[in-house]
């Protein structure tokens, strides 16, 4: 099995780190990765949110997964975009990465919810 994790942050070390330790032992790739990264993955050179070269190379490497950790590529629409593609991919669309990456939509659900949050401006 190949997976793909994409993101640098201590997030996407933890989901690399946690995947190596299957039995199932993944081929795990990480975009981009990061030294801590680099021990347990194949970092590759691609930005997060090269949501166009992220799916040229699991296309190209016959990945089975992708898994999603920044917010900034779920706000881009990366699942949309991979799940047109029909490409395995986990993580929020990104009309669901709304409540992360919009803090005014946020906001608003949490107001229609009668959920108390703190005023805004």
């Amino acid at each position: 099995m190949k997976i793909l994790v994409v993101g640098s942050g201590g997030r996407e070390h933890t989901m690399v780190w946690k995947l190596s330790q299957s039995p199932r032992k993944p081929q795990i790739f990480c975009a981009p990765g990061n030294a801590g990264i680099e021990s347990l993955a194949a970092c590759l050179p691609i930005k997060a949110d090269d949501i166009t070269a992220l799916k040229e190379f699991v296309i190209k490497e016959q990945v089975d997964l992708t898994v999603v950790g920044p917010e900034v590529p779920l706000a881009n629409g990366i699942v949309d975009e991979f799940r047109k593609a029909k490409l395995k991919i986990f993580g929020p669309t990104k009309n669901a990465a709304r409540l992360e990456s919009s803090k005014i939509f946020s906001k608003d659900v949490m107001a229609l919810a009668k959920i108390p949050t703190a005023r805004a401006k």
